[in-house]
């Protein structure tokens, strides 16, 4: 046996820091792991192989023994045993790649010993992690392909509600379709981000940003209030998280706006965000006239979905104070990023 003549000869120190995984001093250990080795002579012909390398190579249609076979005839990546010592001169006498051949991915780590005067090739089958990879690719981009179509569908139905907007007289009911056209713009601006990355995780202080912008404009004719935002940490939140927070933010914001300053007086709005271990500790705070919390809620369809939304979506606690000096919204929930 092949590997077995190699144990016999007397084993020589090379100059690399080879692993002992891939050291060919024991037969038995050599024909017990998976990995492909084999050691050429200086002269590029295949002197020892283990049973796994014999097993592959009669696996891919040779013929036979590969034993006393040139490099030129065994190389699997087109490269010839003349440039490959060129390439390991280069690369301190070791080099690493993986390669495609047939229906294989194959991690190809070759190393030349000083010493013994010989090329040691170890191959390593990696065609089930490729392949997984592979998918995983796959479904990543099929679900940035839904992120970008569910923002593309929720503007189609905003395009068709500023057209209904257009044509209600009812400024009831006008009111009514802006708020909910900002709350499909929340939503849509949370799966565009989402639908420009692989991770289902978005950083809230760009959403903050955003959804701060977006009713400063909405409000910029009627409304002139300074908004700011601390935050001093940098926190993360998943995809289905971020969509239930900025569906809040934008209903508080938008009762701020519209019911806490007098209309064109100027106005001060503050959203703090801390964290503590897992929790988030926001607080949205006007100096506004305030109201009745407690009959507030039965009749307002904002407090409503903050509610529900703050209790249900995001498994959180809400508490609202609020008087003549202004009203302070405070929001605590558990990142389920950090568990």
């Amino acid at each position: 046996m092949i590997v077995e003549e190699a144990a016999r000869e007397p084993h020589k120190r090379t100059s690399l820091q080879v692993e002992p995984f891939f050291h060919l001093e024991d037969a038995i250990l050599a024909d017990e792991i998976n990995e492909e080795l084999l050691v050429f002579d200086n002269q590029g012909i295949l002197i020892k192989a283990n049973r796994a390398a014999h097993l592959f190579y009669q696996q891919i249609g040779y013929i036979g023994r590969i034993q006393g076979l040139h490099y030129d005839n065994l190389a699997l990546d087109s490269t010839t045993y003349d440039f490959l010592l060129y390439q390991l001169e280069r690369q301190k006498h070791e080099t690493e790649t993986v390669i495609k051949y047939d229906n294989y991915h194959l991690s190809i780590k070759k190393i030349w010993t000083k010493h013994d005067d010989q090329l040691m090739m170890i191959i390593r089958d990696v065609t089930d992690i490729k392949n997984k990879e592979a998918e995983i690719i796959s479904k990543s981009v099929a679900i940035l392909e839904i992120h970008h179509r569910v923002k593309n569908n929720l503007q189609s139905v905003v395009s068709l509600l500023r057209i209904q907007a257009r044509r209600v007289t009812s400024e009831e009911a006008k009111i009514a379709l802006q708020e909910s056209i900002n709350r499909m713009l929340v939503i849509a601006q949370t799966h565009e981000m989402l639908s420009m990355q692989v991770e289902d995780t978005l950083e809230l202080k760009p959403i903050l940003t955003s959804i701060s912008h977006n009713i400063e404009r909405l409000f910029t004719n009627i409304q002139p209030l300074t908004l700011e935002i601390i935050m001093t940490d940098n926190i993360y939140l998943n995809g289905n998280q971020m969509v239930s927070l900025s569906l809040v933010i934008n209903e508080i914001l938008q009762n701020v706006y519209e019911h806490a300053y007098p209309q064109g007086s100027m106005g001060r709005v503050i959203i703090t965000v801390k964290k503590h271990n897992q929790i988030v500790d926001l607080t949205i705070t006007d100096f506004g006239c305030g109201y009745n919390t407690k009959t507030a809620g039965q009749t307002s369809l904002g407090l409503m979905i903050i509610k529900s939304y703050v209790s249900e979506k995001l498994k959180g606690k809400l508490s609202i104070s609020s008087g003549e000096k202004g009203t302070t919204t405070h929001i605590l929930f558990k990142n389920t990023l950090e568990q």
